[in-house]
C-alpha cells in the first residue's frame, strides 16, 4: 500500500509544480516515514496477510502503534518473506540506528533491499558490503542508491572505512566507484583530509577510478591536481598499479598532465613505458632520463651519467635527444654539471660547445667538468672566431688552464696566431714544457720564433726552440747578462747562434762565465769581446786568453794587456832595450812569438834558471829581448 500510495504522488508531482506540489511533496516524506498505525485503515487492511489479519491481537497491537515494522519477530507475518534470523537482525539495527560489522553476512540481500527504505539508505548503518553488493547488482531502486552515494559523500569516518573496506571487491566496487566518481567531484580531495588512510588504500581507489571512470571525468575529478600529485609523488605508482590495463593508464596519464620525477620502471608495461618516454610524460632528471636509457638502449646504461650526453646521442631514441636538444641549456646545467666528473667523448663536447657558444660561461664549466683532453685546439669553436672571438678566447683559455689541451706546438701556435701571448698560453707552455720538447716544431713561423724567444719564457722553454733561433729573431731589449750567458752555455744553440749574439751583445753583456770560458767555446774574437772579457780574468786566464788570440793583438793592445798585469810580464811595458825573462810555457812562447812577428821584441830565447834556495829545481826561461821604440 505504502509502495503504491508514493507511485501515485510521485506521478502527480512529475505533472504537477507550484505550491499544490510542495504541499504533495511533505504528504510524500510523511508518508515515507509513517508507521503501520499511520497508514493502516479500514480501506488496506485487506492488503495484509489473511494469518495476520484472523489474529486479532495483532492487529490490535499493529493499530494502536504497540509494534511496528520494526519489531522483527513480525516482519514474516507483513511481507510475505521468510527471513532467517541474521537478515532480520540486519533490518532490525538499521532502523533501530545500531552499527553492524560491514561484513556482516545476509543471506537474502534482496529481500532486504526491499524491506528498507530510501531513508534507510542514507544512514550509516546501512553500510554492508553483501546489501551494497545486491544494490549496485540489480536495475531500479535509484532512490535507495543515490541515498547511499548521498550517505557516503558525507566524507565521515565511516564512510570511508566502509568505501576502503569494499574497495576490495572489485567488480562490484567498480560500479560503487563509478557512480560516486560521477556525482562526487571532490571526491579524491575528501579522502585525502583522512590521513589514516593508508597508501595501499588509496591505491586500490586509484585502480578503482583508472578501471571505471571515463578519462574526462577523471580529468575532472583531478581537482587542485590531486590525483597528478599521486603518480608524481610515489616513484612505485605504476608497480602498484599493474592490474590496471595499460591503456587506461595511459589515458589517465594524458588528461592528467603527469610528469614524473623518479619512477621504479621494474616490471612496468612496455606500452606504458613507450608512452611517457615517447609523449614526455616526465621532468628532464637524472633519473628519468636512466629510465629512458634503461627502457631504450639498456647496454648504454651503466655509462650514464658519467657520459650523460654521449649515451644520449648514442641511444638514438629520438623523443629523448629531441628533448634534450630543446631544453639544452637546462639539460647541461641541472643534469651534466651536477655530476662529480664527466667521461663524455671529445666528439660530442665538441658539439656541446659548438652549440653552447653564446653562453660562455656554460662551456667553461663543461669544459671544467668534462675529463678529456684535446687534441687538436682548432676543432674547439673555431669555426666561430668571426662572430664570437671573445667567447673563443676564454673557452680556449680554460681548455688551457685546466690543462686538457695536448701540448704540442701545434696547439700553441694555433692559439698564438689568434691571440699572441697571453697570460694563459704562458703558464700554459711554462707548466707543460717536458711534453713540448717532443713536439714537433714544423709549424712555426719566423715571427713565432720570435715572439717566444722575446716573450719572457724560462730558458728551459727557449732551449726547446733554440735549434731554430737566429740572432735576428732576438730583439737587443730581451738581451741581459744572464740572458746571453744562458744561450751561449746551452747546448742547444747553434754555434752560429752563439758567435752572432756574442758579437752583437758581448761587449755590453759580458759576464764572469763567459770570459772565463771564452777560450774553450772557440767562438769568433774580436778585439772588443777580447778586452770586454779581460778585466773578469786572473792573471793565468789572461795569458790563456792572450795566447789564443794573440792573432788579433798589434803592439798597443799588447802594451795595454802588459801594464794591467802583474810581474814578470808587467816588465814589457818599458819600450827600451831590455831584456824580460818568462816561464818557458807553450802560452808564453805562443805570446813571445806573436811579439816577435809585431817586433815588439827583438827575439826569445831558452835560458836556464839555476835552483835556488826556495827552489831547488831548476827551469828553463824564456828570454825575450824588448824591441826599444824611438
Amino acid at each position: 500500500y505504502r509502495k503504491q500510495k508514493e507511485e501515485e504522488l510521485r506521478q502527480w508531482l512529475n505533472a504537477h509544480s507550484g505550491e499544490e506540489a510542495s504541499a504533495k511533496e511533505k504528504e510524500l516524506r510523511a508518508l515515507q516515514r509513517a508507521p503501520l498505525r499511520a497508514i493502516m485503515n479500514e480501506h488496506n487492511i485487506s492488503l495484509v496477510r489473511i494469518a495476520v489479519k484472523d489474529n486479532g491481537l495483532l492487529v490490535f497491537l499493529l493499530r494502536r502503534g504497540y509494534i511496528d515494522e520494526t519489531y522483527a519477530d513480525y516482519i514474516n507475518y507483513f511481507k510475505g518473506v521468510s527471513y532467517p534470523e541474521s537478515d532480520r537482525n540486519f533490518i532490525r539495527a538499521v532502523k533501530e540506528q545500531r552499527a553492524t560489522e560491514f561484513f556482516y553476512k545476509i543471506h537474502k540481500p534482496f529481500a532486504v533491499i526491499q524491506e528498507l527504505s530510501v531513508e534507510d539508505f542514507g544512514q550509516k548503518e546501512i553500510y554492508n558490503c553483501d546489501l551494497v553488493d545486491a544494490l549496485l547488482s540489480q536495475c531500479g531502486e535509484d532512490e535507495k542508491k543515490e541515498a547511499l552515494y548521498t550517505r557516503l559523500k558525507d566524507s565521515d569516518k565511516i564512510s570511508w572505512e566502509f568505501l576502503c573496506s569494499y574497495l576490495e571487491r572489485e567488480e562490484s566496487s567498480g560500479r560503487l566507484v563509478a557512480a560516486l566518481a560521477k556525482r562526487w567531484t571532490n571526491m579524491w580531495c575528501r579522502m585525502e583530509d583522512h590521513m589514516w588512510i593508508s597508501y595501499d588504500q588509496q591505491v586500490v581507489l586509484l585502480m578503482r577510478i583508472l578501471e571505471n571512470v571515463p578519462k574526462e571525468r577523471i580529468a575532472e575529478l583531478n581537482v587542485n591536481s590531486t590525483l597528478t600529485d599521486v603518480f608524481e609523488r610515489k616513484a612505485n605508482i605504476l608497480q602498484r598499479l599493474k592490474g590496471v590495463r595499460p591503456s587506461e593508464i595511459c589515458e589517465a596519464l594524458d588528461v592528467l598532465s603527469v610528469q614524473f620525477h623518479h619512477l621504479d620502471i621494474d616490471g612496468v608495461s612496455k606500452v606504458i613505458l613507450d608512452d611517457i618516454f615517447t609523449n614526455d610524460r616526465y621532468v628532464l632528471n637524472v633519473d628519468m632520463v636512466q629510465n629512458v636509457i634503461v627502457h631504450v638502449a639498456p647496454f648504454l646504461a651503466k655509462d650514464f651519467p658519467a657520459k650523460s650526453y654521449t649515451v644520449v646521442r648514442k641511444a638514438g631514441y629520438a623523443p629523448l635527444v629531441d628533448r634534450v636538444h630543446d631544453n639544452l641549456i637546462f639539460y647541461v646545467k641541472e643534469i651534466m654539471l651536477q655530476q662529480e666528473c664527466l667521461v663524455d667523448d671529445e666528439a660530442d663536447i665538441l658539439a656541446l660547445l659548438d652549440q653552447l657558444i653564446g653562453e660562455v660561461e656554460l662551456c667553461q664549466s663543461l669544459i671544467e667538468k668534462e675529463d678529456f683532453c684535446a687534441f687538436s685546439l682548432r676543432d674547439y669553436c673555431y669555426v666561430h672566431l668571426q662572430n664570437y672571438e671573445e667567447n673563443v678566447r676564454r673557452i680556449w683559455d680554460t681548455i688551457l688552464s685546466t690543462k686538457k689541451l695536448a701540448a704540442t706546438w701545434e696547439n700553441i701556435y694555433a692559439y698564438w696566431v689568434q691571440f699572441h701571448i697571453t697570460q694563459e698560453l704562458r703558464k700554459f707552455i711554462q707548466a707543460r714544457g717536458d711534453s713540448l720538447r717532443e713536439s714537433g716544431t714544423e709549424c712555426l713561423d719566423e715571427d713565432f720564433i720570435r715572439a717566444l724567444v722575446n716573450g719572457g719564457f724560462d730558458m728551459s722553454i727557449l732551449r726547446i726552440l733554440l735549434p731554430l733561433v737566429r740572432e735576428e729573431h732576438i730583439d737587443a731589449n730581451t738581451v741581459t747578462k744572464d740572458f746571453l750567458e744562458q744561450i751561449i752555455f746551452a747546448s742547444e744553440s747553434s754555434p752560429a747562434l752563439r758567435g752572432e749574439l756574442l758579437q752583437q751583445y758581448g761587449i755590453g753583456h759580458m759576464t764572469e762565465r763567459i770570459a772565463k770560458n771564452l777560450y774553450s767555446l772557440q767562438l769568433p774574437m774580436t778585439k772588443e769581446i777580447f778586452f770586454a772579457a779581460w778585466n773578469y780574468l786572473s792573471h793565468s786566464e789572461r795569458l790563456d786568453l792572450m795566447a789564443a788570440c794573440a792573432d788579433l793583438l798589434g803592439s798597443e793592445d799588447f802594451e795595454r794587456c802588459f801594464d794591467d798585469m802583474d810581474e814578470p810580464h808587467h816588465d814589457f811595458v818599458d819600450r827600451t832595450k831590455h831584456k824580460v825573462r818568462i816561464s818557458k810555457t807553450d802560452v808564453n812562447e805562443k805570446i813571445a812569438q806573436r811579439l816577435k812577428d809585431i817586433d815588439y821584441i827583438t827575439s826569445f830565447a831558452d835560458e836556464p834558471n839555476p835552483a835556488t834556495k826556495d827552489d831547488s829545481i831548476e827551469e828553463t826561461v824564456l828570454v825575450c829581448w824588448v824591441k826599444a821604440i824611438s
